[in-house]
This record gives C-alpha cells, sequence and structure tokens, in this order.
C-alpha cells in the first residue's frame, strides 16, 4: 500500500521501459474494476453483453448526432472514433479512458472527493508493448477482429483527449480488463497503486 505521494512518484518512476508505453487510469474507489461502462451498463439492467447490440446503438447515436450538427458524421468518423465521440457524450461504449500521466490519472481519481472521504482510491498502471498488435496508433479503415486493443488517441481531433493525454483500452468481451489480461495476454503488465 502507497501511504504518501513521494513513495507514488518513486514506485511509478522505477516502473518505466523505453520500449514500452504506461498508462494509467485513476479510480475514486479501490472496490471498482476494470470493466467498461457498456459491460456495467448491461449488467446493471439485465441486459446480455453483445458488441452487435452496442454497434447498433452507436449507429443511432450517429445518426441523431448528425441530425443535431447537420453534418453527416457516418463518412466522416472512423469506427473507433465514433466510439470515442459517444463515450464523450455518455453512451456506454466497451471503451476504458486511460492516459499517459501518473498525474492526469491521480487528478482524476481524486477529483470528485472531498476532505471527509477516508475510502482508499486506485492507480492502475498498464504497460504495453509499443509495437505489439494489440496497440493501434492509426486505425483507420481496420478492421477491428481481436478482443482487445489499446488505442492511441493522438489521430482523433479532440483538444479534450490531446488535454487528458488520451488512450483506450477496448474490450470485446463481457469481463473486466484486469480478468481478460490474466488469462488472454500474458505479455501485458497491469499493476495497481
Amino acid at each position: 500500500m502507497i501511504i504518501s505521494f513521494d513513495d507514488y512518484k518513486k514506485r511509478i518512476s522505477d516502473y518505466i521501459d523505453k520500449n514500452e508505453l504506461i498508462l494509467y487510469r485513476g479510480q475514486s474507489s479501490c472496490d471498482w474494476n476494470l470493466a467498461p461502462t457498456f459491460s456495467r451498463f448491461c449488467s446493471s439492467n439485465g441486459e446480455r453483453f453483445d458488441i452487435d447490440h452496442f454497434n447498433l446503438l452507436l449507429g443511432d447515436f450517429i445518426n441523431e448526432a448528425s441530425c443535431f450538427l447537420e453534418k453527416d458524421l457516418t463518412d466522416t468518423l472512423d469506427y473507433l472514433q465514433k466510439v470515442a465521440l459517444a463515450q464523450h457524450y455518455g453512451l456506454p461504449t466497451p471503451f476504458l479512458d486511460w492516459t499517459d500521466s501518473p498525474y492526469i490519472a491521480t487528478f482524476f481519481a481524486i477529483a470528485n472527493r472531498t476532505i471527509k472521504d477516508t475510502e482508499p482510491f486506485r492507480i492502475w498502471a498498464l504497460k504495453v508493448k509499443k509495437n505489439a498488435d494489440y496497440y493501434l496508433q492509426n486505425a483507420k479503415d481496420m478492421e477491428l477482429e481481436n478482443d482487445f486493443y489499446i488505442v492511441s488517441t493522438k489521430f482523433f481531433d479532440s483538444k479534450r483527449l490531446r488535454r487528458q493525454r488520451g488512450y483506450f483500452s477496448y474490450l470485446r468481451k463481457d469481463m473486466a480488463l484486469e480478468e481478460y489480461l490474466e488469462k488472454n495476454q500474458p505479455g501485458i503488465k497491469l499493476v495497481s497503486y
């Protein structure tokens, strides 16, 4: 257990490797697992998790957003950009937000806390290889056939994602990310602070 910010800074600096990308996610409760909002939505509403069902919701959202913006987003955004836009506006998605900054992750873990909050919070660190099949720098016109991807948002046209130094994990399965990685991606290291 980390008890000070200095201890946290030391541990994250010990974790750095030039050949790997380290992503961080802050959560205000240690009880929360790494489940995307679409998975949580299905579970809390008694729905079966189905990525095809999500894609129908996404299509409806994009059609409505296109009408509102009076601009056809169907042809101007690729699939991942559509999911990112939907997530930004509150649609449950199979994305989890990450950042390459441990300090931004810390902000998100504590931003809504008050001085009276005594429950510990959690910062996740995900270490991924920069040249792995699951790491997408640019996925334009790409079929997403695998169950898991790390998505770089550098090619997205979003000031918000740039300010947050954002990345996404994309999981097509109905399970928490930590469970999926343990069973299916032994080369990815996931730790929490």
